[in-house]
């Protein structure tokens, strides 16, 4: 779903305020190299439906234009 590809890769960008807000768990573990993991919370997981209907309302724009972005 490209959507949530682009919503992930805005929020790289601001993660702690993302973890601040309860969207996204971060989890680091002691080890080298560092390794950190990120994950939705429940509450950002509740933003699945929206983005999802985001997703089907730009696919829907795109094919009634004619505009193609890419192979799947």
């Amino acid at each position: 779903m490209w959507i949530l590809e682009i919503f992930f890769e805005l929020k790289s960008k601001h993660f702690p305020q993302s973890e601040q807000d309860g969207l996204i768990e971060r989890k680091v573990y002691p080890e080298v190299p560092p390794k950190v993991e990120y994950k939705l919370t429940s509450f950002g997981k509740s933003l699945y439906p929206i983005l999802n209907a985001m997703d089907n309302w730009g696919i829907k724009y795109l094919d009634d234009n004619g505009i193609i972005i890419g192979e799947n």
